[in-house]
Protein backbone atom coordinates (compact mmCIF):
# COMPACT_ATOMS: atom_id res chain seq x y z
CA UNK A 1 0.00 0.00 0.00
CA UNK A 2 3.08 2.25 0.74
CA UNK A 3 3.85 1.96 -2.53
CA UNK A 4 0.93 2.85 -4.21
CA UNK A 5 0.80 5.99 -2.16
CA UNK A 6 4.38 6.58 -3.09
CA UNK A 7 3.37 6.50 -6.54
CA UNK A 8 0.40 8.66 -6.48
CA UNK A 9 2.06 11.55 -4.64
CA UNK A 10 4.78 11.14 -7.55
CA UNK A 11 1.91 11.30 -10.19
CA UNK A 12 1.00 14.47 -8.27
CA UNK A 13 4.02 15.78 -8.29
CA UNK A 14 4.71 15.31 -11.94
CA UNK A 15 1.58 16.61 -12.73
CA UNK A 16 2.29 19.65 -10.80
CA UNK A 17 5.70 20.16 -12.33
CA UNK A 18 4.03 19.35 -16.06
CA UNK A 19 1.41 22.33 -15.22
CA UNK A 20 3.78 24.81 -13.49
CA UNK A 21 6.44 24.03 -16.56
CA UNK A 22 3.63 24.26 -18.87
CA UNK A 23 2.74 27.49 -17.25
CA UNK A 24 5.99 29.43 -17.19
CA UNK A 25 6.80 28.37 -20.93
CA UNK A 26 3.52 30.47 -21.68
CA UNK A 27 4.50 33.36 -19.93
CA UNK A 28 8.03 33.29 -21.32
CA UNK A 29 6.72 32.40 -25.20
CA UNK A 30 4.38 36.15 -24.22
CA UNK A 31 7.32 37.68 -22.83
CA UNK A 32 9.77 37.21 -25.76
CA UNK A 33 6.95 37.87 -28.08
CA UNK A 34 5.90 41.18 -26.51
CA UNK A 35 10.35 42.03 -26.75
CA UNK A 36 10.28 40.97 -29.51
CA UNK A 37 7.59 43.25 -30.97
CA UNK A 38 9.99 45.99 -28.77
CA UNK A 39 12.51 45.32 -30.34
CA UNK A 40 11.18 45.78 -33.89
CA UNK A 41 9.27 49.00 -33.52
CA UNK A 42 13.11 50.50 -31.96
CA UNK A 43 14.85 48.46 -35.11
CA UNK A 44 12.42 49.89 -37.38
CA UNK A 45 13.53 53.84 -37.62
CA UNK A 46 17.42 53.19 -37.05
CA UNK A 47 17.01 50.97 -40.17
CA UNK A 48 15.31 53.23 -42.27
CA UNK A 49 17.74 55.89 -41.46
CA UNK A 50 20.98 53.62 -42.02
CA UNK A 51 18.63 53.03 -45.62
CA UNK A 52 18.36 56.55 -46.53
CA UNK A 53 21.90 57.39 -45.32
CA UNK A 54 23.63 54.73 -47.28
CA UNK A 55 21.19 56.21 -50.40
CA UNK A 56 22.15 59.64 -49.57
CA UNK A 57 26.21 58.50 -49.61
CA UNK A 58 25.53 56.37 -52.68
CA UNK A 59 23.78 59.37 -54.43
CA UNK A 60 27.10 62.17 -53.20
CA UNK A 61 29.43 59.46 -54.56
CA UNK A 62 28.17 58.98 -57.72
CA UNK A 63 27.59 62.98 -57.95
CA UNK A 64 31.45 63.34 -56.53
CA UNK A 65 32.07 60.51 -59.40
CA UNK A 66 30.49 62.35 -62.50
CA UNK A 67 31.72 65.75 -61.15
CA UNK A 68 35.59 64.48 -61.38
CA UNK A 69 34.82 63.14 -64.38
CA UNK A 70 33.66 66.31 -65.70
CA UNK A 71 36.58 68.06 -64.28
CA UNK A 72 38.95 65.71 -65.31
CA UNK A 73 37.45 65.56 -69.52
CA UNK A 74 37.68 69.59 -69.31
CA UNK A 75 41.45 69.33 -68.07
CA UNK A 76 41.92 66.89 -70.61
CA UNK A 77 40.49 68.74 -73.21
CA UNK A 78 43.22 71.90 -72.02
CA UNK A 79 45.92 69.77 -71.98
CA UNK A 80 44.96 68.79 -75.37
CA UNK A 81 44.69 72.30 -76.38
CA UNK A 82 47.98 73.82 -74.67
CA UNK A 83 50.65 75.14 -77.03
CA UNK A 84 53.59 76.72 -75.17
CA UNK A 85 54.77 79.08 -78.24
CA UNK A 86 51.18 80.48 -77.94
CA UNK A 87 51.35 80.78 -73.74
CA UNK A 88 54.97 82.43 -74.02
CA UNK A 89 53.87 84.31 -76.87
CA UNK A 90 50.83 85.65 -74.43
CA UNK A 91 52.70 86.30 -71.61
CA UNK A 92 55.24 88.30 -73.31
CA UNK A 93 52.66 90.60 -74.89
CA UNK A 94 51.58 90.91 -71.67
CA UNK A 95 54.75 92.60 -70.18
CA UNK A 96 56.15 93.75 -73.12
CA UNK A 97 53.68 95.12 -75.50
CA UNK A 98 54.51 98.93 -75.12
CA UNK A 99 51.03 100.15 -77.20
CA UNK A 100 48.60 98.52 -74.70
CA UNK A 101 50.05 97.91 -71.61
CA UNK A 102 48.12 96.41 -68.72
CA UNK A 103 46.18 98.88 -66.56
CA UNK A 104 43.13 97.09 -64.58
CA UNK A 105 40.27 98.83 -64.59
CA UNK A 106 38.89 101.08 -62.32
CA UNK A 107 34.98 101.54 -60.52
CA UNK A 108 33.39 104.06 -59.17
CA UNK A 109 33.51 103.26 -55.03
CA UNK A 110 30.52 102.30 -53.66
CA UNK A 111 31.25 104.38 -50.26
CA UNK A 112 32.36 107.73 -49.81
CA UNK A 113 36.08 108.05 -48.79
CA UNK A 114 36.36 110.25 -45.67
CA UNK A 115 39.77 111.18 -44.38
CA UNK A 116 41.09 110.10 -41.17
CA UNK A 117 41.57 112.69 -38.60
CA UNK A 118 44.11 111.65 -35.31
CA UNK A 119 43.12 114.22 -33.48
CA UNK A 120 39.21 112.29 -33.69
CA UNK A 121 40.20 109.69 -32.89
CA UNK A 122 39.28 109.15 -29.15
CA UNK A 123 36.05 110.59 -30.20
CA UNK A 124 32.79 108.22 -28.75
CA UNK A 125 29.14 108.83 -29.21
CA UNK A 126 26.57 109.19 -26.22
CA UNK A 127 24.05 106.75 -26.80
CA UNK A 128 21.90 107.94 -24.08
CA UNK A 129 20.75 111.00 -26.75
CA UNK A 130 19.98 107.66 -29.14
CA UNK A 131 15.86 107.87 -29.25
CA UNK A 132 13.57 106.00 -31.87
CA UNK A 133 13.43 108.68 -33.77
CA UNK A 134 17.21 108.79 -33.93
CA UNK A 135 17.24 105.15 -35.14
CA UNK A 136 14.33 105.93 -37.56
CA UNK A 137 15.76 109.19 -39.32
CA UNK A 138 19.57 109.66 -38.24
CA UNK A 139 20.65 113.49 -38.03
CA UNK A 140 23.45 112.84 -39.42
CA UNK A 141 25.57 109.82 -41.69
CA UNK A 142 28.15 108.16 -40.25
CA UNK A 143 30.65 110.08 -42.17
CA UNK A 144 29.62 113.13 -40.78
CA UNK A 145 29.35 111.95 -37.09
CA UNK A 146 33.00 111.00 -37.76
CA UNK A 147 34.15 114.23 -39.33
CA UNK A 148 32.29 116.19 -37.29
CA UNK A 149 33.83 117.27 -33.61
CA UNK A 150 31.14 117.07 -31.53
CA UNK A 151 31.44 113.64 -30.83
CA UNK A 152 33.75 114.55 -27.47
Amino acid sequence: MSGVKTALESETHYKNTVTRANTFLANFRSLIQQKCKELVDLEKPRIELIHSSINQFVVFDMSAEMNNKYDVGNFAKLLETFNPDAESALIDKFLHDESKPFVPEIKQPKFDFVEFDKSKSNAQMDFRQINKDTMRKPTKTIAEVLSDNSLS
